[in-house]
């Protein structure tokens, strides 16, 4: 075996055992890794029907609240849906920096997804069937919220920032039709990339919210068995946002690119409006604090290192939907 040369400039040998060793430890890593790889698509399957189940439970769980405070819950709410926020939009899209940016606030009782077993367990059901949400409401959801609202000491405003309750859009307006909503959109090529490290999306054993599929009519439903998990995540952001579009005025559509730019801008489209004071120290200590669920680092590579087909992939299924909420390439 050749003599090595350390840093030091002295002459080592590598011993036979200690190579072999290597050997040992680099296949034992990646032993370990494959395990790891196999373990988790097995839990996968398990923990989407734990959560599923829980959250179905919904129904079951109401029957203990009164019907009294559903009542009370509704006039509570009713009374002060001026001051009842709700920020919507896809899945890692900066939801979690806005929720600090509104706990910052003396104000504001700010949630980040608060229900959300329940909201991804219904998910699915209330996008097909819209109008079976308005008991999910009633019963259950309003009252969690009244909930958390009281048990908030001197909080003039509540606020849910979420990417589960896009779907809801149209019962939340019949039943609080002066309540703000607020689109919170990301350029998509940066949300198609986080989303891709994530194997809950679009896996072999994803179901559910995690694995939302095109209803009859859209353009993508006909050729959706043909997809690839890249397309597939492609159209999910792409659906996310149009839902919401759809439901509210382009005039409260925030960029989180521009939000957490600048203060200015954060002020003028979304704090003013909503009735939320806050100096810029606050905000500019709140956007410069990573949230605790931002990508560490990325799996999959960003636009400009996309192939071809996938950059042309993505423009053919999110181009017009980039281009309305502002977004250029």
């Amino acid at each position: 075996m050749p003599p090595l040369r350390s840093f030091s400039g002295k002459t080592s040998v590598c011993h036979p055992k200690s190579f072999l060793n290597m050997q040992q430890l680099m296949l034992f890593a990646g032993v370990q890794c494959r395990l790891r790889s196999v373990a988790r698509r097995v839990a996968l399957p398990v923990r989407h029907k734990v959560f599923m189940s829980w959250g179905h439970l919904w129904g079951l769980r109401s029957c203990s609240i009164s019907s009294s405070e559903q009542r009370d819950a509704q006039l509570y709410l009713s009374e002060r849906q001026k001051n009842l926020l709700f920020v919507l939009g896809s899945g890692r899209s900066g939801t979690q920096l806005v929720t600090q940016l509104l706990e910052a606030s003396n104000k504001v009782a700010a949630f980040h997804e608060p229900n959300f077993f329940e909201d991804i367990a219904t998910m699915d059901t209330f996008r097909k069937h819209p109008e079976r949400a308005m008991g999910f409401w009633s019963d259950f959801r309003s009252v969690a919220i009244y909930r958390r609202w009281r048990a908030a000491k001197n909080k003039t405003h509540y606020a849910e920032v979420t990417g589960t309750l896009r779907y809801h859009v149209s019962t939340i307006q019949k039943i609080f039709p002066s309540c703000p909503l607020y689109l919170l959109s990301r350029d998509g090529r940066g949300v198609v990339r986080s989303i891709m490290g994530w194997p809950e999306f679009y896996g072999p054993g994803s179901r559910g919210a995690y694995a939302l599929s095109p209803l009859p009519g859209d353009i993508c439903h006909m050729r959706w068995a043909s997809m690839s998990r890249f397309e597939r995540i492609c159209w999910a952001w792409r659906d996310a946002n149009e839902c919401v579009m759809q439901a509210v005025p382009q005039v409260s559509w925030i960029q989180l690119e521009r939000l957490s730019a600048s203060f200015q801008y954060a002020h003028d489209i979304f704090l003013q409006p909503a009735g939320i004071d806050m100096n810029y120290d606050t905000f500019n200590r709140c956007v410069s604090t990573k949230s605790p669920n931002s990508s560490r680092e990325y799996r999959f590579p960003a636009w400009k290192d996309w192939t071809h087909k996938q950059q042309h992939q993505f423009r053919d299924i999110c181009g017009n939907t980039m281009t309305r909420l502002g977004y250029d390439f």
